[in-house]
């Protein structure tokens, strides 16, 4: 039979039948990429040990059916790809600022991320620093406006959205309130 021991065996099971070792739950490989542990095989048929024996029972049993193994498991983070968490409010109004927070993440500790915009409108601008899309539209822009946003980590990694931006006037959507709310 299998058991384990040591300083970072509670993150492990392992079958005491057959050995098959496995995390217990999924780990943050952003924070560790290494665990230490033993790993012991016990003769239950010569020793007189319990059925699933203890580390401990392995020293206080006076025959030698046992085997002991430190093991260090490593871990091989693999790069996550980031995402655009902000949600866009998809109406302008005319005179209005348009004003939308583009909010990142990236699962991958310490990954910067670049956001690049494609197909801006020419009455919007985007401030690279701040991560803030603003501008206010005239009478001359109303209408729908399609534009992409990506979000990059270092390695190429990106995700998108894409923003449908719908610009009217004050009336207009007045209007369309008092129809859909009589």
């Amino acid at each position: 039979k299998f058991g384990l021991s040591g300083p970072d065996a509670s993150y492990f099971e392992i079958d005491i039948l057959n050995g098959d070792l496995s995390l217990k739950e999924s780990a943050n490989f952003e924070l560790r990429d290494k665990f230490d542990l033993f790993i012991f095989a016990v003769d239950i048929e010569t020793g007189s040990y319990s059925s699933e024996p203890t580390f401990d029972e392995l020293f206080d049993n006076d025959t030698n059916s046992f085997k002991i193994a430190e093991v260090t498991v490593s871990i091989q983070d693999v790069n996550e790809t980031p995402t655009i968490s902000s949600i866009p409010n998809e109406q302008s109004v005319v005179g209005r600022e348009y004003f939308y927070q583009v909010t990142t993440s990236d699962p991958d500790a310490g990954d910067s991320i670049e956001i690049a915009i494609s197909d801006l409108p020419d009455w919007l601008s985007f401030d690279e620093s701040s991560g803030v899309i603003s501008g206010t539209p005239s009478f001359s822009d109303i209408g729908q406006y399609d534009f992409d946003l990506a979000s990059q980590d270092f390695l190429g990694l990106q995700s998108q959205q894409n923003v449908v931006l719908k610009v009217r006037t004050q009336n207009s959507i007045l209007d369309l309130e008092t129809v859909s709310n009589p």
